[in-house]
């Protein structure tokens, strides 16, 4: 039986994603929700390479 809390993340972008998946690792479950009913791409991405 889990007794920790369900933690809500509003919005599903890149830090909204990463923020469920790592609630999800620590034993939290998390109730991600988005404006839009379906994800889809903008026009924007977000890279990280070594420099």
């Amino acid at each position: 039986m889990n007794n920790k809390p369900t933690i809500a993340v509003i919005g599903a972008g890149l830090g909204g994603a990463a923020a469920g998946a790592l609630l999800q690792q620590a034993g939290y479950p998390p109730r991600c929700t988005n404006r839009h009913q379906r994800l889809r791409a903008l026009g924007q991405a977000s890279t990280l390479a070594p420099t």
